[in-house]
């Protein structure tokens, strides 16, 4: 997972007013290396919708803005997937 997000989906989640729906997959890694009758456990978590009020030309920080609460609903997803994978 990237450290910090582009802000190209702050950019489309404001102009066009889009809900964004965070969604967080675990276990994708593994489905390449897979053996016959071993497939791994992929697991995929929806978060709540997220919306934004349209921006005709959003600034720079507005985008990363939304962009940055968007990848934080995201991380959260993955943290809560990863752990019950482990548990």
């Amino acid at each position: 997972m990237a450290d910090k997000p582009k802000p190209g989906i702050g950019r489309v989640a404001l102009q066009s007013g889009a809900v964004v729906v965070p969604v967080a997959i675990y276990g994708s890694q593994k489905v390449r290396n897979w053996k016959k009758l071993q497939a791994p456990k992929v697991r995929v978590s929806f978060g709540e919708p997220l919306r934004y009020e349209i921006v005709a030309d959003p600034t720079r920080e507005q985008q990363q803005a939304v962009a940055d609460e968007i990848f934080a609903e995201i991380k959260a997803l993955y943290a809560e997937l990863e752990a019950s994978a482990k548990s």
